[in-house]
């Protein structure tokens, strides 16, 4: 009797640990609906599959972003170049985003943060390109400028208010084509992420498209 008893107990307490495998079973199952649901969106309409990735996504706490960067570069650098703007642009892609690189001597004239024509030439078919990309990419203009301190007189006390400023003027002159603001922050690094030897090289305007929150 006493061992009847106790396998009996056994068997229960086994019984209560294995309680958490139907929880577990229900979730995995939940999931599987939902992927099915997804791409079967994904087949039929490939906009509202875009929202309710993009939202689920945010419900979880991730960004969406594209799924592949180099594939996401890949399709910018061919729009880039059927806009004849291939010369004037480096692009890179990282795991925060795709970034168009303009050197700052094709977008201002020494100590200014006033654009140049060239400039909105190419800020105009830039921003034909920009308008393209999903709204939950975030757009990010920074300048960068060289070490050498500003002139005495100059109406930019440093590189930081130059850099913000030229930064500044990009985000506004996109803002002119449309594109949303809330999508856009304007960012000023001054001298202080120099990538090259050459300092004409680190006078430069980046637009970095990629993941972040929108509002």
């Amino acid at each position: 009797m006493r061992k009847f008893g106790q396998n009996k107990v056994s068997l229960l307490l086994k019984k209560e640990n294995e309680v958490w495998l139907y929880s577990y079973a229900d979730l995995v199952t939940n999931l599987l609906a939902f992927f099915i649901l997804l791409f079967v969106f994904a087949q039929q309409d490939q906009e509202k599959y875009s929202k309710i990735k993009h939202s689920f996504a945010k419900m979880i706490g991730q960004e969406v972003i594209a799924p592949n960067m180099p594939d996401f570069a890949n399709t910018i650098s061919q729009s880039i170049e059927n806009l004849d703007l291939a010369n004037n642009i480096a692009i890179e892609a990282n795991h925060e985003g795709v970034s168009l690189i303009f050197q700052g001597g094709l977008f201002f004239e020494t100590l200014s943060s006033q654009l140049t024509t060239e400039a909105e030439q190419s800020l105009q078919q830039i921003a034909t390109l920009l308008k393209k990309i999903p709204n939950h990419y975030r757009i990010d203009v920074s300048g960068h400028a060289d070490s050498r301190p500003v002139v005495s007189g100059s109406r930019y006390p440093s590189n930081w208010e130059l850099s913000a400023a030229r930064a500044g003027s990009v985000v506004r002159y996109l803002a002119t084509q449309k594109i949303p603001t809330k999508r856009m922050r304007a960012i000023g690094y001054s001298d202080t992420q120099p990538i090259s030897k050459k300092l004409d090289e680190n006078r430069r305007v980046v637009i970095q498209i990629g993941k972040g929150r929108v509002p």
